[in-house]
């Protein structure tokens, strides 16, 4: 039995070696890894992209993602609503490595490319490079329906192209909203990773989906402290996170927890449930704060029309932060891109933002509701 056994290893062995078999890589020289193209066409704003060297995966410079804390002075520099990660990098006393990381973005950036954005296959916008954002801007404002094309010729002969439409917003209605404040005594730090939770806020919203044509979202909760009192420099306190049991949030693909959200659900989502369909559905949030007495907070509730493009990127984008988690035998995941010739990703968006403030008053008064505004 012991040399029948023996032998049935050895054949074991010589199978999975025979198995083995050498791929070869093709790894291009520096210079032909191509361009990566950044931008979200926006009715909202003036249109920007961002335009960067791609790196292979094992030369890529580590980018130190920073952890902010509610007790630190970092948003009090007047254009941190413009963009804030990259303003306080270029500061002496910039917090949790920001300096480093505004470099290392400025080092990756294609300065000197040639970026321009054609709008309906007609209009013309060249692109001026932001010496202090670090992007291409333009003077145009994307409208509802627009479709735009942005080329970028960089000085080494590299190209890419990328094309993408405006959508059309869908209509989301506040139906109910009711709020919940904690007692001052059961004032509590849970759950510890969005801080201190002085209470909650229930929301039932209506989706209208229009028949016959497919369509992709994403929905925003996002809760806002406007000032605190002790604390005048800190002018804003910002989450986005909240809880629904509607089967139009749950993605089977999302096994582990992502960020802050759960194990199964994905706030970006298409209308395979609710085709042609007016939908309702409920959503509970926090009311975060820095401390109980405090201003207490605002809410923004937006139900954004993405492109398909920009929805498949947000869901690979999802599915890679879980597959981090996991061991190195995971498989690996394709970020989306739709550049041709190069990376990354050129999406539009659009949607109405309804603005609520359900603890209005609530200084003076343990229980209240609040009302929607527009």
């Amino acid at each position: 039995m012991k040399n029948i056994f023996s032998l049935l290893c050895v054949g074991l062995a010589c199978i999975l070696t025979a198995c083995e078999t050498i791929l070869p890589v093709n790894i291009p020289e520096e210079e032909k890894w191509g361009i990566t193209l950044n931008a979200v066409a926006s009715p909202d704003a003036c249109f920007r992209a961002y335009v960067t060297h791609c790196y292979p995966n094992t030369e890529a410079p580590e980018y130190d993602y920073p952890k902010y804390s509610y007790e630190d002075n970092w948003e009090s520099d007047p254009l941190y609503h413009y963009n804030y990660s990259m303003l306080f990098n270029i500061r002496d006393d910039a917090p949790f490595n920001l300096k480093e990381n505004y470099n290392l973005i400025k080092s990756s950036t294609l300065a000197n490319a040639e970026v321009e954005l054609t709008v309906n296959g007609k209009d013309v916008y060249p692109m001026e490079y932001d010496t202090l954002m670090l992007c291409f801007q333009s003077n145009y404002t994307p409208a509802i329906g627009d479709r735009l094309e942005v080329r970028v010729n960089n000085l080494t002969g590299g190209q890419t192209v990328a094309r993408t439409e405006v959508p059309r917003p869908q209509r989301l209605e506040i139906l109910e909203v009711e709020s919940e404040r904690l007692e001052k005594q059961e004032y509590i730090k849970e759950p510890s990773y969005l801080g201190p939770n002085k209470g909650y806020v229930k929301m039932k919203l209506r989706l209208s989906d229009p028949a016959e044509e497919k369509n992709y979202y994403r929905l925003v909760v996002r809760g806002i402290e406007d000032q605190i009192k002790n604390n005048p420099q800190m002018t804003h306190y910002i989450w986005d996170i909240f809880q629904s049991s509607a089967p139009i949030f749950r993605d089977e693909r999302l096994t582990s927890n992502w960020d802050v959200w759960p194990a199964y659900f994905s706030n970006v989502f298409d209308d395979t449930l609710i085709n042609g369909e007016s939908y309702e559905f409920e959503v509970k949030t926090y009311a975060l704060g820095v401390t109980y007495d405090d201003l207490w907070p605002t809410y923004e509730v937006s139900l954004q029309s993405i492109t398909e493009d920009y929805y498949r990127y947000l869901k690979s984008l999802q599915l890679y932060k879980i597959s981090t988690l996991n061991t190195t035998f995971s498989e690996g995941v394709y970020i989306h891109s739709n550049n041709e010739g190069g990376w990354g990703l050129l999406g539009g968006i659009s949607g109405e933002v309804h603005r609520l403030e359900p603890f209005k008053g609530m200084n003076e008064s343990s229980e209240g509701n609040g009302s929607p505004t527009n």
